[in-house]
């Protein structure tokens, strides 16, 4: 109940800070225990498997998530009691140094990847966009006309345009299309992350990150132009 009252009020308000998908996971190991009965060791068993499952990094995000759902229910009267995840401390990040494919280990990536998300992966090379931006596109976003993708919901709050290359509209345009509010991709978070390090295995490619892919992006068209303020 509290999932869904937070996600009415207040989380599908805010950009970049809470996930559909991650408060269903929330939803899902927790069920229906009253929010009094959700302990401190319960909480740091949940995050240890969010971890465990993904990265430090992405724990800390579903910790900032959760403590800030238990803070609305106590500010909304839903809960009298003590936030657990208040009294958890999130986990160091570790640095990660930037990673760029070369053309060789491009061309093994690509072959590696699953069909579904082999397009995603295209889309990330080819217009840095963020994984979420990719993921959230809809048919009614994507233009091939005139030849842009609409991003309207971004980190900055700012929507943006990206041109769409010859290579990409080729990719697309074999995609089943849907109707204008349909996703391009019907794939999940956690099954993009699973496949993605599949196919990193396969193209024995090591140290890299689906975000890695922006960098290359931004890489290469520095390289290519020269224009920074552009590629801001």
């Amino acid at each position: 109940e509290m999932v869904d009252l937070f996600w009415e009020l207040y989380a599908q308000h805010k950009r970049g800070v809470s996930r559909r998908y991650m408060l269903e996971k929330a939803r899902k190991e927790f069920g229906s225990t009253p929010l009094d009965r959700i302990t401190v060791p319960r909480a740091i068993e949940f995050l240890n498997r969010v971890r465990a499952r993904t990265s430090v990094s992405t724990a800390n995000r579903y910790h900032t998530m959760v403590r800030s759902l238990f803070n609305r229910a106590i500010e909304w009267g839903k809960f009298d009691g003590t936030n657990p995840f208040s009294k958890i401390k999130q986990q160091k990040e570790p640095h990660h140094r930037l990673r760029f494919l070369t053309k060789a280990e491009i061309s093994a990536l690509l072959p590696a990847c699953a069909p579904r998300i082999y397009p995603i992966v295209v889309c990330a090379l080819m217009t840095g966009m963020r994984r979420g931006e990719i993921l959230r596109l809809t048919w009614d976003t994507v233009d091939f006309e005139q030849g842009v993708i609409y991003v309207l919901e971004t980190k900055s709050g700012k929507p943006r345009e990206i041109p769409i290359s010859p290579k990409l509209a080729t990719v697309l345009g074999q995609l089943r299309r849907g109707p204008k509010g349909a996703k391009l991709f019907d794939v999940s978070e956690d099954v993009l992350h699973t496949e993605f390090q599949v196919a990193l295995r396969r193209a024995s490619i090591t140290e890299f990150r689906f975000h890695d892919l922006r960098h290359k992006f931004a890489s290469d068209f520095v390289m290519r132009t020269n224009d920074l303020p552009t590629l801001q």
